[in-house]
């Protein structure tokens, strides 16, 4: 060990890792209010309804990650 870290020994960031827990629990909090909160808006102004975007959205997913997951069984393509 070198005399730089015998004059400051290693600390714990105990402290650090509280404080970043707290800011990634605020800005979940957050955005899960703002999610509830932009659907009411979303449902109040739109013709499509927010269940048959999602319903798109999650078929597609499932679709396009399957057709992958396939081709890269198969060696087709490389990920």
């Amino acid at each position: 060990m070198s005399r730089r870290y015998k004059k400051y020994p290693l600390k714990k960031r105990v402290k650090d890792e509280s404080k970043t827990t707290i800011l990634n629990l605020f800005i979940g909090g957050m955005s899960f209010y703002s999610f509830f909160y932009s659907i009411r808006e979303f449902n109040n102004f739109t013709i499509i309804s927010f269940s048959f975007l999602s319903f798109i959205f999650f078929f597609s997913g499932i679709l396009i990650t399957s057709l992958l997951f396939f081709l890269e069984q198969t060696k087709l393509i490389d990920v």
